[in-house]
């Protein structure tokens, strides 16, 4: 209000208001009746000469009083419309301010109402993450408890699984020597063996020192038969007796006796069996192999190495050297079915075996279904599986011999070779 008082105090101050009200001295009207009267009456002519003046003096007078009346009416009016645009502006004006006020409190409500609402979501985002936190440790808490869980009874079972295996190796040749001596001894009589460094003595070492071992034969005896159960024992049976009693400690007198056993089954079986097995008389049907021109055997070889780029992610054979062979314990699982065997997305090779073993046999097939696939896909040459295995069994072996190269060697004296000694062998290899 202040400011509207100043306002209008600047403009009158600016704008000062002329007075309109003149005054006339009362002696210069002569014709106080003329006055009254309108239109005024025509005086009797008394005398011309005198009285013209008066009444052309009275006349000017006349119209100048009715002039300034006039005058007067039309200024009043102007002071009351000025009057009345003054009460309008001042009411807009304050109509005006009312407004503004209105606009600020309105801004400043929004603003509170902004601020208030950013504090409720930044509390409510805080809140969900603070849960989520919790969930998610609350959750990890009880995968780390349900998988050491897990271990704890896998390995409890592997255990008890390793036990029952090497009580059923044993009892089951133990089983099968029996059998084998009785139905030699049903059979035939044999004189008692000349193996007089193997039975009664106590064995030291492993099963190795026995297996493998050349018949000794007798002093006294000096015929031809005595040669071919040596030649027997070295094709056949040895290999078969390292793969089962190889590196396995003898230490207790049980064992001993089953040694023993062993020894006596093995003669009874030389002397039973004939030297040379018969052949039978019919063929083996081979798969049939289809002729290929000397392009299409190089697209074949292209394909397989295509194959195995997709499956093991290698550009070179050399490059094999990195593979990672399959852990012991996932061939075990296999082995036994309790595992689920190579991961066709994932595979891997037993860089350890041959190409003849169960799991390299798994892979080899699981990269012969592959390779049928493509096959259909990119259109290549149609081919026998025979044939695709064969070339897949060859592909191995060579990236084998690449990864054996890095792999540490155990020189006679039994000591093994660090890896800085392994890359100077291959150094060694490459400059050659």
């Amino acid at each position: 209000m202040s400011r509207l008082v100043s306002l209008f105090t600047n403009a009158a101050e600016d704008y000062p208001l002329t007075p309109v009200v003149e005054s006339y001295p009362l002696n210069n009207l002569h014709l106080a009746a003329a006055m009254h009267m309108y239109p005024p009456q025509t005086a009797a002519p008394v005398s011309l000469d005198s009285h013209l003046s008066v009444t052309s003096s009275s006349t000017k007078e006349f119209t100048m009083v009715l002039f300034d009346r006039a005058s007067e009416t039309t200024r009043r009016k102007r002071d009351d419309d000025d009057q009345l645009h003054n009460k309008i502006f001042l009411k807009e004006v304050d109509q005006l301010s009312r407004l503004q006020d209105d606009r600020l409190g309105l801004d400043e409500a929004q603003k509170e109402a902004h601020i208030e609402q950013d504090r409720l979501l930044s509390e409510k985002d805080a809140l969900f993450q603070y849960e989520a936190r919790v969930t998610r440790e609350k959750l990890l808490a009880e995968k780390e408890a349900k998988l050491a869980c897990f271990s704890s009874e896998y390995s409890s079972k592997i255990a008890s699984l390793d036990v029952h295996m090497d009580m059923f190796v044993w009892g089951a040749l133990l089983i099968y020597l029996q059998s084998q001596m009785q139905q030699a001894n049903t059979t035939r009589s044999i004189p008692s063996p000349a193996w007089h460094h193997i039975v009664g003595k106590r064995p030291v070492a492993t099963c190795m020192n026995i297996v493998g071992f050349s018949i000794i034969s007798d002093t006294s005896s000096e015929s031809d038969g005595d040669e071919e159960p040596q030649i027997g024992i070295r094709d056949n049976a040895a290999p078969l007796l390292t793969s089962l009693l190889a590196d396995v400690p003898i230490q207790n007198s049980t064992v001993g006796m089953l040694v023993e056993a062993l020894a006596k089954a093995l003669q009874i079986l030389l002397q039973t069996t004939p030297p040379r097995a018969t052949r039978s008389k019919h063929k083996t049907h081979k798969p049939p192999v289809k002729n290929f021109t000397d392009a299409q055997r190089r697209n074949n070889k292209a394909n397989i190495w295509e194959l195995f780029q997709i499956a093991f992610h290698f550009m070179k054979d050399g490059e094999f050297m990195l593979h990672e062979t399959v852990s012991l314990k996932a061939i075990s699982s296999f082995m036994y079915g309790s595992g689920m065997g190579p991961n066709p997305l994932e595979l891997q090779w037993d860089m350890t075996m041959t190409h003849n073993s169960k799991w390299n046999q798994k892979v080899i097939d699981i990269l012969c279904s592959q390779y049928t696939s493509l096959l259909e896909k990119n259109q290549w040459t149609s081919r026998f599986r025979q044939s695709i295995m064969d070339d897949i069994t060859n592909k191995f072996n060579q990236c084998c011999k690449c990864w054996r190269k890095v792999q540490p060697h155990v020189p006679s004296n039994g000591i093994h070779k660090t890896m800085q000694e392994v890359g100077d062998r291959l150094v060694d290899q490459t400059n050659e």
